[in-house]
């Protein structure tokens, strides 16, 4: 036997069996909520799963568990596990976030969904956890030419 060393972050956890799978980041961002760019839609709390009520507070990170959980945790709401044990999304995400795919390699992802339903049921459940998505709307309309709706952080940008 061996001592095991003790997980000091989330991701550390996470990593110990999902780390070393092939084409994975094994030593991920610390994505920090209060980042250089501005980002008016972040709410100052967390919707439960219902979308209406008032979860916990923002923390200063972006955890595992932010997005990948139970998508009837007892946390926000719901009556299953905390945490990722399954979920009926892809990915176990908590909440629906649907994501498009470029036509072609190198080309521009397009906008499957212009005007989605912003409701708990709609695509980007998701990211309502913790921005306001009407707010979103309302920016993307009024420079419609400079900002799109998506929420991913890793894709590029999307033609609308």
């Amino acid at each position: 036997m061996s001592a095991v060393n003790p997980s000091v972050n989330q991701y550390e956890n996470c990593l110990r069996c999902h780390g070393t799978s092939a084409g994975k980041v094994t030593n991920p961002a610390i994505n920090v909520r209060s980042g250089a760019l501005p980002q008016p839609s972040l709410l100052a709390d967390t919707l439960n799963l219902d979308g209406v009520m008032q979860g916990r507070s923002m923390g200063p990170q972006i955890l595992c568990t932010d997005c990948h959980n139970s998508d009837d945790n007892r946390e926000f709401g719901g009556v299953g596990p905390n945490g990722p044990h399954g979920s009926k999304w892809t990915h176990i995400l908590e909440r629906r976030y649907e994501s498009s795919q470029a036509p072609a390699p190198s080309e521009l992802i397009t906008n499957l969904f212009p005007n989605p339903d912003l409701s708990v049921n709609g695509p980007y459940t998701l990211c309502g956890k913790c921005h306001g998505l009407a707010q979103i709307m309302a920016i993307r309309r009024q420079k419609a030419a400079h900002i799109s709706f998506h929420c991913s952080l890793w894709s590029r940008p999307i033609r609308t």
